[in-house]
């Protein structure tokens, strides 16, 4: 199926879940567009800075294949961490490439900024 979405000449993000497979990056590129490197992200910093950590070995595959490494969704806007520290958690997933995933259901203004600036974005996917 992968192969196939791969093939279809349309754009389909795939994303493959297999947490911290050590093979993953052999196979993963011929199948999705991004492959999970940690297990599940929770609201907290600790959490947050753990998956940057945990992604970090796998970050150099990224640009060796075709494909992200994805430390998980953002967490941005769900009320678990400061400001500051949500700015910081969408710098380190724009810095790694990772796909920049949001998983909140309403967002302030605040929220809003931080998804949508442009300049990180652009870092990011590096256009």
């Amino acid at each position: 199926m992968g192969k196939s979405l791969l093939n279809s000449g349309r754009s389909i993000y795939t994303s493959l879940c297999e947490w911290v497979d050590e093979d993953l990056v052999t196979w993963a590129q011929n199948i999705g567009n991004s492959w999970r490197t940690t297990e599940d992200i929770e609201d907290n910093w600790g959490s947050m800075t753990s998956r940057a950590d945990e992604n970090d070995k796998w970050a150099s595959y990224a640009e060796l294949v075709h494909g992200m490494v994805n430390p998980d969704m953002l967490e941005i806007g769900n009320g678990g961490i400061t400001t500051e520290e949500y700015r910081s958690h969408m710098s380190i997933w724009a810095l790694v490439k990772a796909p920049l995933l949001i998983g909140v259901r309403s967002m302030n203004n605040v929220t809003y900024e931080l998804l949508s600036n442009k300049e990180v974005i652009t870092i990011n996917q590096g256009t």
